[in-house]
């Protein structure tokens, strides 16, 4: 799945910030920030002559949650020039190209910034 793929890109540019706290929302109860949760907002697929042309499109939400904003917004960066532009092989996975959506910042009982990435891959 195109969520795993991202994942294992970005496992290595976060290890220093988060660790290995890269979870599928929602994380864990009373997990320790900061941390990153990830969601498939939506994913279609290409069709040509009524069969699947192995084309995929994905939108993937991508959550910096931590005590402070400034760090939120630093992870939340990393995320972005790791991700953004990206081409290359994970896995089974060919990923054409990975446009940065938007940044929306979010302040409730955590301070969390959750960006969107628009994904091409077959």
């Amino acid at each position: 799945m195109i969520e795993e793929a991202l994942v294992t890109i970005l496992t290595t540019p976060l290890a220093a910030s988060v660790g290995d706290r890269i979870y599928p929302v929602p994380a864990p109860q009373n997990v320790k920030q900061p941390y990153v949760t990830y969601q498939k907002i939506s994913e279609t697929t290409e069709y040509e002559l009524a069969a699947e042309a192995g084309l995929g499109h994905a939108r993937v939400q991508f959550n910096a949650v931590a005590e402070t904003y400034s760090e939120a917004r630093t992870i939340a960066a990393l995320i972005k020039s790791t991700l953004s532009a990206y081409q290359g092989t994970v896995g089974s996975i060919y990923i054409n190209w990975i446009q940065h959506g938007v940044d929306v910042d979010l302040f409730d009982e955590e301070t969390m910034i959750s960006s969107d990435y628009l994904i091409d891959y077959n």
